[in-house]
């Protein structure tokens, strides 16, 4: 356990301390007409900064270099880290004054290599731990371990909140653990303060909160003014806190069956009911995604996994609320294996539950109807062409976990009850594909599965869609600009809404053309009562339209549920701009449609060559276009008909790439043959990369790796030398050339400057690997954080300015990358280009 602490609570001052201070911008104003109002606000995003006393680090022998440091200050002494969004810490406020800290957790992005004579340890995924006792600790993973490790304690605290400036601060100091200092393997180390940590964050409303009447998109810093999201948290609020383990099953036909382990944690202020014999439990969804080409797309799902027996485990901060398993306890945690959540006979329906009330019948069908009738019945269910590796290059994949409970629903804090986690596929045999985690990978607590992407890609666009009075859909997309058209697509996650969507609709202008519609869902299984026909994505004069039939029609017809992401996209001759789209909701009530603002095709007058002229007019003078004008009455009209639309798409071929500059829009070569595609890409063979100029695509033919060592000879920069731990490094300064560029070696001439004249540069005096990477200390193959430590112990001050000190020769001369005979960020910048190797 962390030091406990009272707290000091001073109002309307201001911190000058220099120890640990956690400042929390909050807007919470206070009306004395009203009654006191508790609210819970939720520290969101901001950095999280660690100054070290640099004379307690020498006198115990200790350094820390940073991996993930915002700032470029390579002395050991500063790092800061950026927090992530799925931060859990949470401050109590009643009419504007603190009161206390809810158990969470501030999670940050960055890792440590800790070094000290004789021993090196990495630690990542560090976090400051609170709980509503008092206990502050920074927790972190050591080396390749998964779970957490306690590192520092915090203690001495003092809080700051000042209600008019909406800031709220604490302040304490940083102690290296006993259990740490043992693992560090200098015990004098314990109780050691070693420097400040200085965290800065915007707080409001938990994210899985935010939301807003009129559906608008709003930026997270803003968004939680509204009254709608002063939200009171009085009640339970269970989150899934950790994804930890994937189970395989069995396979009948094309189909796996998996399972996730969940571990859950309430972080409300009442106990969650867990009673197994009523309805008054959670049920657990399992579900799978994949993002693929710019795609984001669901390609599994399960039924409902009912809990039984809450344990009093302490995942999310001590549990000081142990039950008896009916209940779980406020600030405890219950987790379930990935075997326990695969239990067939505890699984019912999804259909029979109701996400934004949290109701489904009792007793449930999986307990009292027919046993399953296959292995892979009711679990996760994913088909095997959507994990082949051969089938899917580059394909990145996220599970989700999600629970829906009664609880939560009453208290409305149910919007942050799925989580989602990065997982790993490989081929372990013939067609067997093993779904696994890993600790670099940490779940991301309260976000749904598709925010994954917007994680993946920050050119992703978010935004959260409120039916008012009931559930929460979540709509993410990206445009890839194609050269003359672009490639719309888009991912609606539907996470708690009971009335579902049964319709995607989106505005055009006048004269777009529309390509390459496409709609994904996922498969029901199991004798759900769902029909799965696809969404047809319908075109007319100004929309695109994807829908299913409407409820009266078939009440058991496609729509999009709760629990599920379905996908749309479409090519098209039309640029971005913020536009609304509609979603239509399939049961019956008030409003019958929601709006959102989000980037789709700008309605605008499309002329892609700037000439005045509508595109559809360039191609053609007879185009009808809306609303109905003879081309030649429109400006530059005597024009008209001028362009050539060799593939029919809408697009003049002057506004088409043409990459290879023969007057051929580069789809009519590929269309005519006159242009190969082996990748299927849509790129010309002959404009892709081709690193051993045989006229075949880098991307479609195994590349030759001379010396055997494993890294293709394109890749390789000693493409000569032999495999590992066995090449002759040249001369520091010098420059060798393969015999094809006369087989000499120059010098002196910098690194950056050899490879780009084709040649090899030295080698550091360690054996070379891997075709002599530069910086590569360890000689393992790849650069990583042991690598980039080295690294930065050789950066030196500007030469012109006071106190330089010149590096090493083995510093100074491999790893000057601009050759200004100083190794400084500049270099250190140009290194970090260079990792492509995984962290250690």
């Amino acid at each position: 356990m962390g030091k406990k602490f009272k707290y000091t609570v001073i109002t309307g001052g201001a911190l000058s301390l220099s120890w640990v201070i956690l400042q929390v911008f909050v807007v919470d104003p206070t009306v004395a007409a009203k009654p006191p109002r508790a609210r819970a606000l939720a520290a969101r995003t901001g950095t999280l900064v660690f100054d070290f006393d640099r004379a307690a680090l020498d006198r115990l022998g200790l350094n820390f270099i940073a991996d993930g440091n915002l700032e470029e200050i390579p002395d050991g002494n500063r790092a800061t880290f950026a927090v992530e969004e799925s931060s859990t810490l949470r401050v109590v406020t009643q009419d504007g004054v603190f009161q206390r800290f809810a158990p969470g957790v501030l999670p940050a992005r960055g890792a440590f290599l800790v070094t000290r004579p004789g021993h090196r340890r990495v630690i990542g995924d560090l976090a400051l731990t609170a709980d509503d006792q008092g206990v502050w600790t920074i927790r972190a993973t050591l080396d390749s371990q998964v779970r957490h490790f306690r590192v520092f304690d915090l203690s001495t605290a003092m809080v700051d909140f000042d209600a008019a400036a909406g800031r709220l601060g604490l302040i304490a100091e940083l102690t290296i653990t006993t259990a740490w200092a043992e693992a560090l393997a200098a015990p004098e180390a314990a109780g050691a303060v070693v420097g400040a940590l200085w965290v800065q964050t915007l707080a409001g409303p938990p994210r899985e909160t935010r939301s807003s009447d009129d559906n608008e998109n709003t930026d997270d810093s803003e968004a939680w003014l509204s009254d709608r999201q002063e939200a009171t948290t009085v009640g339970p609020d269970v989150i899934v806190a950790d994804l930890q383990s994937i189970a395989r099953f069995f396979r009948e036909g094309d189909i796996t069956a998996y399972a996730i382990g969940t571990h859950a944690c309430n972080l409300g202020d009442v106990r969650a009911n867990w009673f197994a014999h009523t309805n008054e439990h959670p049920v657990i969804v399992q579900n799978m995604y994949r993002l693929k080409d710019e795609k984001f797309e669901q390609i599994g799902l399960s039924w409902v996994k009912h809990g039984f027996y809450a344990v009093s485990m302490s995942l999310c901060g001590p549990c000081y609320d142990p039950t008896d398993g009916s209940q779980l306890g406020v600030g405890c945690s219950d987790p379930y294996s990935a075997s326990l959540n695969g239990v067939q006979n505890n699984m019912s329906p999804t259909s029979t539950v109701n996400a934004h009330t949290g109701y489904f019948p009792y007793p449930w069908s999986g307990w009292s109807g027919p046993p399953p009738s296959s292995d892979v019945e009711r679990r996760l269910q994913v088909h095997d062409a959507d994990l082949d590796p051969d089938l899917n290059p580059g394909a990145r994949y996220v599970v989700q976990g999600h629970y829906v409970t009664p609880g939560d629903a009453r208290a409305h804090t149910h919007d942050n009850n799925a989580s989602y986690r990065e997982v790993f596929v490989s081929e372990s045999s013939n067609n067997i594909y093993s779904v696994t985690v890993s600790g670099s990978k940490p779940t991301h607590r309260g976000a749904p599965a598709v925010r994954a992407w917007q994680d993946f890609d920050p050119e992703v666009v978010e935004t959260n869609i409120r039916v008012p009075n009931e559930g929460l859909f979540i709509l993410a997309g990206k445009a890839i600009d194609l050269g003359g058209l672009w490639r719309y697509s888009y991912a609606l996650e539907n996470l708690n809404s009971d009335r579902s969507a049964r319709s995607f609709s989106l505005p055009l202008p006048p004269g777009a053309v529309v390509t390459n519609v496409g709609f994904h869902d996922v498969d029901y299984h199991s004798g759900e009562p769902y029909v799965g026909t696809d969404w047809p994505g319908v075109v007319t004069s100004d929309s695109i339209t994807w829908a299913t039939q409407i409820f009266d029609q078939n009440p058991n017809a496609n729509a999009l549920r709760f629990g599920t992401v379905y996908s749309f996209w479409f090519d098209l001759n039309v640029e971005p701009g913020m536009t609304n789209v509609t979603i239509e909701l399939f049961k019956h009530g008030l409003p019958e449609e929601v709006t959102a603002n989000i980037f789709g095709p700008k309605v605008m007058f499309i002329d892609c060559n700037n000439n005045e002229l509508t595109d559809a007019c360039d191609i053609d003078c007879a185009a009808v276009i809306d609303p109905p004008m003879a081309c030649v009455d429109l400006p530059g009209g005597d024009a008209c008909g001028m362009s050539q639309d060799c593939n029919d798409n809408g697009v003049p071929d002057e506004c088409e790439p043409d990459c290879n500059g023969n007057g051929i829009a580069d789809g009519c070569d590929l269309a005519a043959g006159t242009s190969v595609d082996c990748n299927g890409n849509r790129v010309p063979d002959d404009c892709e990369p081709d690193c051993n100029d045989n006229d075949v695509a880098d991307d479609c033919e195994v590349l030759p790796d001379t010396d055997g060592d494993g890294t293709d000879n394109c890749s390789d920069l000693c493409p000569e030398t032999t495999p590992a731990n066995t090449c002759n490094c040249p001369d520091y300064g010098q420059c060798c050339f393969p015999p094809e560029l006369g087989g000499q070696c120059i010098g002196p001439i910098t690194p950056a400057q050899c490879i780009n004249f084709g040649g090899t540069p030295e080698c550091m005096p360690q054996p070379c690997r891997q075709g002599c990477l530069i910086g590569d200390y360890e000689g393992d193959g790849d650069l990583d954080l042991c690598d980039a430590t080295a690294y930065q112990q050789c950066i030196s001050l500007d030469a012109s300015e006071p106190g330089y000190v010149a590096p090493p020769h083995e510093c100074s001369i491999p790893l000057d990358f601009d050759g200004d005979d100083d190794v400084d960020m500049e270099d250190l910048h140009e290194f970090r280009m260079l990792l492509t190797g995984p962290q250690p």
